[in-house]
């Protein structure tokens, strides 16, 4: 069999090739091997990177929830909600300030991550805000039953997490 064949059913048969390929090259191989190359390449990448950006969380991590704090403040309820949410699961007491000023937040979903959060938290300095905020909830008529209970319960959960905390 000359070079550049192959034996396909028996028969000597000239092997496909495109441009400028040599003879005997599988172009299907050639472009087999470069996918998987490049798949091994992204596949190295994502794994530094999710690594890179472990070893800064270990070595700072006051500096990422510092981002969080400073993101209550921000004009987007749902950004100020995922915030509170965060600082809430990571037990950050500095947060408490930032906190507490949300529940004067108009955003329901704020209010109640930032309630939440405090809970969370378990800074016993909270608790006189939580219970002015309980006191406002009373009066408050623009929110419908759902969102009144779910506050309600909310405030009543972290009150009752702050007391035994303190």
């Amino acid at each position: 069999m000359a070079a550049g064949q192959q034996k396909v059913n028996g028969k000597a048969r000239k092997r496909k090739t495109r441009g400028r390929t040599g003879p005997g090259v599988d172009v299907r191989r050639v472009i087999m091997r470069a996918v998987i190359a490049l798949a091994i390449a992204v596949v190295c990448y994502q794994v530094y990177d999710c690594r890179r950006r472990q070893s800064h969380t270990l070595i700072n991590p006051d500096e990422h929830l510092e981002l969080y704090v400073r993101q209550l403040g921000h004009s987007d309820p749902a950004m100020v909600a995922l915030a509170a949410r965060m600082l809430g699961e990571f037990k950050y007491a500095k947060a408490v300030p930032g906190l507490t000023q949300v529940l004067g937040s108009e955003s329901h979903p704020a209010r109640l991550a930032a309630i939440v959060a405090l809970g969370q938290i378990g800074d016993a300095a909270a608790i006189p805000e939580l219970k002015a905020r309980q006191q406002a909830l009373a009066a408050d008529a623009s929110l419908s039953e759902d969102e009144h209970a779910a506050e309600t319960q909310a405030l009543e959960d972290a009150i009752q997490a702050l007391t035994k905390a303190g």
